[in-house]
């Protein structure tokens, strides 16, 4: 897969395979996670009392790598408009001539809540997202595609 952005958002639901397809990119990518850092700070993944410490770690840690000369890929739902446009600014702001990609992931509430699922019963880490949680993210998505166009990325193809 031959990418030529500086910045990836993978954009999506809880469960709906953003970080699976992360895996898959080019090692150049230093993949940012807001749930590794809750993790760190927390020992608990799903922990959402220290979101304002995790997103200033994660806006050091995007400065740092691309001001270093390299690519990053930010390994969240990244469905929240006033939340991404933000990172945009700052990033447009610091970070002149950026390229931005992003690759939005198919919506389905039953699909994404049945992985949830099995990945807990499995033991896997990673955070529990109630089907109303799915529900309330799913609305924010078609938000964030109406939304999107208006923003300085490129959409990833397949």
């Amino acid at each position: 897969m031959e990418l030529e952005y500086d910045l990836i958002l993978p954009i999506g639901i809880s469960g709906s395979g953003k970080s699976t397809w992360v895996r898959t990119l080019p090692k150049e990518y230093a993949v940012v996670s807001p749930d590794d850092i809750r993790r760190e700070l927390t020992g608990k993944v799903s922990s959402q009392g220290c979101n304002d410490e995790v997103f200033q770690i994660v806006y050091s840690e995007l400065d740092r790598i691309l001001w270093d000369g390299g690519r990053a890929v930010l390994d969240a739902t990244n469905l929240n408009t006033v939340q991404r446009r933000t990172l945009l600014d700052h990033l447009a702001e610091r970070h002149p001539g950026i390229r931005i990609g992003y690759k939005l992931f198919p919506l389905d509430v039953d699909e994404s809540h049945e992985r949830i699922l099995k990945d807990v019963a499995a033991g896997v880490d990673r955070a529990y997202v109630p089907y109303e949680g799915l529900a309330r993210q799913a609305l924010m998505y078609g938000r964030a595609i109406e939304d999107i166009r208006e923003e300085p990325m490129e959409e990833i193809g397949e």
